[in-house]
C-alpha cells in the first residue's frame, strides 16, 4: 500500500513538473540574452542553402512590403534581435490586437513538442519565452503570416529565426538546428521555417519561443493557449503588466570579442571576400537582403552595368 501511494505521488509530480513549475535549474534565454549578443562585434550568418530552393523562395521587394513598417518606426533589423528601444502605442494602458485577418492562413501551432520551461521567474532568473521539449530535428513552423526579419546565429540563441507578422507582433524560434528561410522572405502561417536542435546555450533539443510587440518581451500566454495550442482568441488584449521593459545596453559599453559558435569558424580569413553563385530565381535585391547589403554596393564591387538586373545563371558575385 505504501508503495502504491509512492508511486502515485511520484506520477503527480512529473504531471505538475511538465510546465511551468520544472525541477529545471538553468535558464536558456533570460531578458538580458539579448543585450549580450548585441555586445559581439562578429555575428556570423549561419544559413543551410543546400535545404533552401531559391526559385521557390517568395521576398519582399520593396518597403511597403514589409509588416507594420512605419509604426515600428521604420525599423528593420536583419543583424540584432533587437537593437532599439520602441514606444508600444498603449490607448488608457491597453492595446488590441487582432491576430488573423480574414485575408490570412489561420494560426498554426509552431512545433509538436511538450510544454517544458514557462515564461517569467524561474529560480530568480527571468525567462524571457517559452520552452518546448523537442526532439533533434523535428519541424518548425510560422504561426501567422509574416515575413522574414532575421535568421542567423546568435549569441546564446543559437541558430535563431524572427518573424514579423502582419498583426504587429514577432515572433522569435531559438537553438536551431537548420535554418530553412531568407531575411525578406515571406511566409504563411504553417509554413516549414526552421528544425529543432540544441545550438546555443543548451544541453538537449528545445525550442525557444517568444513573442515580440515593438521590440519589447511580452507574456506569450497572453496570445497563445499552449495546453490547447490554439490562440487566446483572435482579437486579444495586451496591457503594460504583460510586457517585459528591458532597456538596450548603452553602444559605448560594447565589447569586441566574437560569439563562441558550436562549429569553429575562423574570424580571421585569407580571402575576406564573400561570394554568391547565382541560381534560378535570384535577383541583386534577394542577394542584397541575404548578405545585409545593398544592389548598389553588390554593383559596384562587381562593376556590372546598368541597373544589374542581367544576370546570368552561375554567375560568381562578390557581395562583402
Amino acid at each position: 500500500m505504501r508503495m502504491r501511494s509512492l508511486l502515485t505521488l511520484m506520477l503527480l509530480w512529473g504531471c505538475f513538473t511538465v510546465y511551468g513549475q520544472t525541477p529545471y535549474s538553468w535558464v536558456d534565454i533570460d531578458d538580458q540574452t539579448q543585450n549580450r549578443a548585441l555586445t559581439d562585434t562578429f555575428t556570423y550568418k549561419i544559413y543551410d542553402f543546400e535545404k533552401i530552393d531559391f526559385s521557390e523562395v517568395e521576398t519582399i521587394e520593396e518597403l511597403f512590403q514589409i509588416p507594420s513598417y512605419h509604426i515600428y518606426n521604420k525599423l528593420w533589423d536583419t543583424i540584432h534581435i533587437r537593437s532599439a528601444q520602441l514606444e508600444i502605442p498603449f490607448y488608457q494602458n491597453s492595446l488590441k490586437i487582432r491576430l488573423v485577418e480574414n485575408n490570412n492562413n489561420p494560426f498554426a501551432f509552431p512545433c509538436t513538442g511538450n510544454l517544458l520551461l514557462d515564461y517569467g521567474l524561474i529560480n530568480k532568473v527571468f525567462h524571457a519565452g517559452i520552452d518546448f521539449s523537442v526532439v533533434n530535428g523535428a519541424p518548425i513552423v510560422s504561426c501567422f503570416d509574416g515575413v522574414v526579419r532575421l535568421a542567423k546565429y546568435y549569441g546564446d540563441y543559437g541558430k535563431v529565426i524572427v518573424i514579423r507578422h502582419y498583426n504587429g507582433l514577432e515572433t522569435v524560434f531559438a537553438h536551431l538546428s537548420e535554418i530553412l528561410v531568407i531575411p525578406g522572405q515571406l511566409v504563411k502561417a504553417g509554413d516549414l521555417i526552421g528544425t529543432c536542435g540544441k545550438s546555443g546555450n543548451t544541453p538537449e533539443p528545445i525550442l525557444h519561443f517568444e513573442i515580440r510587440l515593438f521590440n519589447e518581451l511580452i507574456n506569450p500566454n497572453k496570445v497563445i493557449d499552449f495546453i490547447n495550442r490554439r490562440p487566446v482568441d483572435n482579437l486579444i488584449e495586451i496591457r503594460p503588466e504583460d510586457c517585459m521593459f528591458v532597456s538596450v545596453i548603452a553602444q559605448d559599453s560594447i565589447c569586441h570579442n566574437p560569439v563562441v559558435l558550436d562549429q569553429p569558424i575562423p574570424v580571421r580569413q585569407i580571402d575576406p571576400a564573400v561570394y554568391h553563385v547565382v541560381k534560378n530565381g535570384d535577383t541583386l535585391f534577394k542577394i542584397a537582403r541575404i548578405y545585409n547589403t545593398t544592389p548598389e554596393a553588390i554593383i559596384k564591387l562587381n562593376k556590372l552595368k546598368g541597373d544589374g538586373s542581367n544576370l546570368q545563371l552561375d554567375q560568381k558575385l562578390r557581395v562583402q
